[in-house]
């Protein structure tokens, strides 16, 4: 499957290199890591590395020549995967009889209109047209929509929806570096155990919420109702103090708390583990 690098998204936004580095390191290197775990085939046009950065700096310029220790950690990742093959141009798909607007602009010759004809995917920076996870893109007189990655949490998403990667996978990496984490979630014990697939969507937005929230207001949140479990019995290998908290009235999850991040262990259907502890 083919995944298209928006060139249109640099075009000298960055007010500074450091800005840009910043960028890389927050999203554009998680996302190229995760493509490279993937079956996705990043492609580009040509010219790619002629796109500005900043006003005075195009993305050859600050990959290849500048020698600043902070981009040079950054180059060997970056070049072979932003500025060489495969690029996308020495195939174009799209036919430049065709007419192909995007905010009412032609974007013909770019890999917006190539995208349109491959796999619908695109991979955009940190650009204010950009920011969309579906772009519209107008060809002709009919509307194709694009699914617009721009940040780890949207290619997981994507890599999910599409069935490249499955929920365990999933879940472990979008909350990774988070206060809730999921390497330690016993296999017999995890998803497998919910019941119809509406119900993992409830199970991501409690932990969506619990990510996103201080311990001092997670511990007084009456919807989680966290608390220690008691019965150590079941839990006898892990030498932390277990604890539990409410993801709906009929789900639980266990785990324990080592420093700022709650480690997940099992979720329970039937209050069986509950009402012992």
């Amino acid at each position: 499957m083919d995944i298209l690098l928006n060139e249109l998204s640099l075009n000298g936004q960055f007010a500074n290199i450091e800005e840009f580095e910043a960028d890389l390191i927050k999203n554009m290197l998680p996302i190229l890591q995760g493509i490279r775990e993937s079956s996705l085939c990043l492609m580009k046009k040509q010219n790619f590395y002629s796109y500005k950065v900043t006003p005075n700096d195009d993305l050859n310029t600050i990959l290849t020549i500048r020698q600043r220790d902070s981009i040079r950690s950054l180059k060997g990742r970056l070049v072979n995967t932003l500025l060489k093959e495969p690029f996308w141009d020495g195939d174009q798909k799209h036919s430049n009889k065709d007419s192909y607007l995007y905010n009412d602009e032609s974007i013909n010759n770019t890999s917006l209109a190539e995208a349109c004809e491959r796999d619908k995917l695109t991979l955009s920076f940190d650009h204010k047209a950009f920011y969309d996870q579906f772009i519209k893109i107008k060809k002709n007189s009919e509307e194709i929509t694009l699914n617009n990655i721009t940040d780890k949490n949207s290619l997981l998403s994507f890599l999910f929806e599409s069935k490249q990667i499955d929920i365990d996978n999933f879940i472990k990496n979008k909350f990774s570096g988070t206060n809730i984490n999921f390497s330690k979630l016993k296999k017999n014990f995890g998803f497998n155990i919910v019941e119809h697939s509406n119900e993992i969507q409830i199970f991501l937005n409690c932990f969506e919420k619990f990510s996103k929230m201080e311990w001092t207001n997670i511990l007084r949140d009456k919807g989680f109702n966290y608390k220690e479990f008691q019965n150590k019995k079941k839990f006898k290998e892990i030498p932390y103090k277990i604890d539990k908290f409410r993801i709906t009235r009929k789900y639980r999850c266990f785990g324990y708390r080592k420093q700022d991040t709650f480690y997940a262990i099992l979720f329970e259907t039937d209050h069986k583990l509950s009402d012992k502890g």
